[in-house]
């Protein structure tokens, strides 16, 4: 055995320790959390008792029969011996009963406190594919994670009361005993500690793969890609590509099993040896008269004990050490900015001449050395309707995700008032906006919830935003009407809305929610050009008091716009009224006319490329 070896079994010990802190300050903050770890302290001392009554009484029992036969001693050994399994059923129906319980709500608390976390995130997080999978890995195991590391630690300190209870039985009879299971216990640990970073190890470098495999699963299973699996008959084509990762992830787990299992050959070698050594010593001895037939019965319940309770040892750290790398991610993860972080402490006040602007803004997207948006300028007035239109990848959705915060400019200023938006309390900021995105957000709860988000909805509020939106004429077709589910996940007779009905629901929300900014990001992308320029009049008309943002690849809307913003390469290229931009003769009036000859003309006298986004 070398002492490296030695030395990796306890490698980052301080470490571990730090992680293990962590962790139970976890409980520190939750109710219940010191009770909790209290009862289940006492749990373990108590359940610790019986391999001890387990080991002794048979061996007792016989040396009594062996010998006087007193009655009264061989009664109080069977009634130990028979009571202690009604003891600890005992146990189980009240302090472990209780424990149950709170461990269950505690589980719920530090799920819901990881939630909030991860609510408060950056955005940016949310559209990094590593820390996707970071996110989704660490959502799996966290929280459940102090509940899982005080079971670890229990079962170190039961395996330690165990050692205490009986290396003084083992020690009387044969130090050199000790000393043999001790250095077998090393072995398998040196095994174990192998096989736990090879499968930590494995285990990280097949998420990526998992995360290709969960992708073809949802190719296959999501309802949306139904009807276009049936028409184009993609049936073969998915079942392939899902097939390929699949062989690909059984060959590297049947690769990692078979490893493992060459390295478990080892543990099972060295239990095979200590029975060998532990029954011919022990009979040895019986021949030769210095041990009864009770004794060596207890001295070979002590000597797997001892040696059990030493695997268990090293197995508790080890498994509490391999865990700790899932603390360290979780430690790590838990220090990403937040919305929190990145906030200032003024809180906004629109006042009826206020003016957001941007100046001189420029960004790039994280990991990218493409700017999305550069030195662009705008002032939105209050009050004002201002529409935003231009080709794809011109900056149009990016200029929102500024707008609002989820991102900050890589270089420049955006200003309320003269006044950095940085320096505004994020929270109070961001209510400013009512936003509706065409990748609007279809919430698994029924439609009135839907709107409001809210736990008491105003009933005259909602009605009123559904009239608006021109949701009205759904709600009479609804089984349960506005209290019907969204989705037929959690009811049968829920609905799944359409696109044009999916984004009126959006819209609803938006009005609903009533700020004094309204964001239209595509909002009518799946509606057709009359409803479209319908929901847009009317919607113009409702919020007559209020500033709107509309971005929209369709010119439909543009002349109930106050002002037009014309977007190109990542600035304003044009801005004015419809009137002075197409008079202009520019990219607005190129862009307005394609459109308006696709509408007006037959096919085959259009030019192609009808649609600019």
């Amino acid at each position: 055995m070398r002492f490296t070896d030695m030395k990796k079994i306890f490698s980052g010990f301080s470490d571990n320790i730090g992680d293990v802190a962590y962790v139970l300050r976890q409980f520190r903050h939750a109710k219940y959390g010191g009770r909790y770890i209290i009862l289940r302290i006492f749990a373990a001392v108590f359940e610790s008792l019986f391999p001890i009554i387990f080991m002794i009484m048979p061996g007792l029992i016989i040396n009594e029969l062996s010998g006087e036969r007193r009655v009264s001693v061989l009664t109080v050994y069977v009634s130990i011996l028979c009571f202690s399994p009604l003891l600890n059923h005992l146990k189980d129906m009240t302090i472990g009963s209780y424990t149950d319980r709170i461990s269950g709500r505690l589980k719920r608390l530090f799920e819901i406190r990881l939630h909030e976390y991860v609510s408060d995130m950056e955005y940016s997080s949310y559209e990094s594919p590593e820390i996707a999978v970071q996110l989704s890995r660490i959502l799996n195991y966290a929280p459940n994670a102090p509940i899982d590391m005080v079971n670890y630690l229990l079962g170190m300190l039961r395996a330690v009361i165990g050692v205490v209870s009986v290396i003084s039985v083992i020690a009387i009879l044969s130090p050199f005993v000790v000393i043999l299971l001790v250095l077998i216990v090393i072995i398998n640990a040196v095994a174990n500690k192998k096989i736990g970073v090879i499968v930590h190890d494995r285990n990280r470098a097949h998420d990526d793969k998992n995360r290709f495999l969960w992708s073809e699963f949802d190719n296959l299973s999501n309802p949306q890609n139904s009807k276009e699996l049936r028409l184009f008959g993609l049936k073969d084509y998915f079942i392939g590509r899902y097939s390929a990762i699949v062989t690909e992830l059984d060959d590297c787990l049947h690769e990692n099993n078979v490893y493992i299992k060459r390295l478990r050959s080892i543990t099972v070698i060295t239990s095979v040896l200590q029975q060998l050594f532990l029954y011919a010593f022990s009979i040895v001895r019986v021949i030769g008269g210095g041990l009864t037939i009770g004794s060596m019965t207890i001295f070979m319940s002590a000597g797997n004990q001892l040696a059990g309770s030493l695997n268990a040892i090293t197995s508790s750290y080890l498994a509490i050490a391999d865990y700790c790398l899932n603390i360290k991610e979780i430690q790590v993860f838990m220090k990403m900015p937040t919305m929190k972080d990145n906030s200032g402490a003024k809180k906004p006040e629109l006042r009826y001449d206020s003016v957001i602007e941007f100046l001189d803004v420029s960004f790039k997207y994280p990991g990218s050395d493409v700017y999305a948006i550069k030195d662009l300028n705008l002032k939105i007035l209050l009050g004002q309707k201002l529409c935003i239109v231009g080709k794809n990848g011109s900056g149009k959705s990016t200029f929102i995700k500024l707008l609002t915060m989820l991102y900050f400019p890589t270089d420049g200023e955006i200003l309320l008032d003269g006044i950095n938006i940085r320096n505004f309390d994020r929270f109070e900021y961001i209510k400013l906006f009512a936003p509706v995105f065409q990748d609007y957000s279809k919430y698994r709860m029924s439609l009135i919830d839907n709107i409001a988000l809210e736990n008491m909805p105003d009933g005259d509020r909602v009605m009123s935003s559904v009239m608006k939106s021109g949701l009205s004429s759904l709600i009479p077709k609804l089984k349960n009407g506005l209290d019907t589910y969204v989705g037929k996940q959690v009811y049968e007779d829920g609905f799944e809305p359409s696109g044009g009905e999916g984004q009126k629901i959006a819209i609803a929300r938006a009005l609903y929610h009533d700020r004094p900014i309204y964001l239209l990001d595509e909002p009518t992308a799946a509606l057709d050009p009359a409803a479209e320029y319908e929901i847009y009049n009317s919607f113009t008309h409702i919020i007559t008091d209020r500033t709107a943002v509309f971005i929209t690849h369709r010119m439909s809307a543009v002349q109930l716009a106050d002002k037009v913003a014309v977007f190109d390469d990542g600035h304003v290229a044009e801005y004015g009224t419809h009137a002075e931009l197409y008079a202009k003769g520019g990219i607005y009036t190129e862009m307005f006319d394609k459109q308006a000859r696709f509408y007006r003309d037959k096919p085959s006298e259009s030019d192609g490329d009808e649609e600019c986004d």
